[in-house]
């Protein structure tokens, strides 16, 4: 078996082909930077959709989970900006001051924050990902972390396949037809426990019992 430096790219690829309804195979190759022949590297241009929807894919997020449509993760407006310079510093000492790079430093931190506690409750204390500082202190309350989808209001997001906003739909509908269930039922049950009380009807004729025989 040989591992290079290439070895990544190519398996990238082919986990990307490999997926059912994954990107097409001219997105996959643009990415990967092959040439698909003459005719083909001339029409089969570049594109953004197609390639952060390789993006997502290559990032390992469910294609059937809302997630697949989520962007960044963002501080809400109500965190201190100050603190978030700080910890920027401190925790990208390296990378803070060069230019152009700020705005993704602080989607980098918010992901960091996000994930604080997935990373002290399953990483060994010897684990390097704990030595960074932001996770040596606790994090005030105050911070806290959003993250938008596609279909939210005033957030733009491509490489979305249109299949997924159905998909968070119908879990939204199934959600909803449960909890609808659920208040029927019981709104039912206390109806038929009122009349009963009110009818003296016997004590083996119980809302149990017809819960059990429904």
């Amino acid at each position: 078996l040989h591992i290079g430096l290439h070895s990544i790219r190519k398996g990238a690829c082919s986990f990307l082909a490999s997926l059912p309804g994954g990107p097409t195979a001219a997105a996959i190759c643009l990415r990967a930077g092959w040439t698909m022949g003459r005719i083909r590297d001339i029409y089969f241009r570049w594109m953004d959709t197609g390639d952060e929807f390789v993006g997502r894919c290559i990032s390992l997020l469910n294609m059937h989970r809302e997630d697949f449509a989520a962007g960044p993760r963002e501080f809400e407006e109500t965190v201190d900006e100050e603190w978030i310079r700080q910890e920027t510093r401190t925790t990208f000492p390296c990378f803070a001051n060069i230019t152009g790079e700020g705005r993704m430093l602080r989607m980098m931190l918010a992901s960091l924050v996000a994930n604080k506690n997935v990373v002290l409750n399953n990483f060994s204390a010897t684990h390097v990902a704990r030595t960074i500082p932001l996770f040596r202190s606790p994090i005030n309350n105050s911070i806290k972390i959003t993250t938008k989808h596609a279909w939210d209001q005033g957030f733009e997001a491509s490489g979305v396949p249109p299949h997924i906003k159905a998909v968070v739909e119908l879990s939204v509908l199934r959600s909803k037809q449960q909890s609808l269930v659920k208040d029927v039922t019981d709104s039912l049950m206390n109806a038929l426990r009122d009349f009963f009380d009110e009818q003296e009807i016997g004590q083996d004729l119980t809302c149990n019992f017809i819960e059990d025989k429904a």
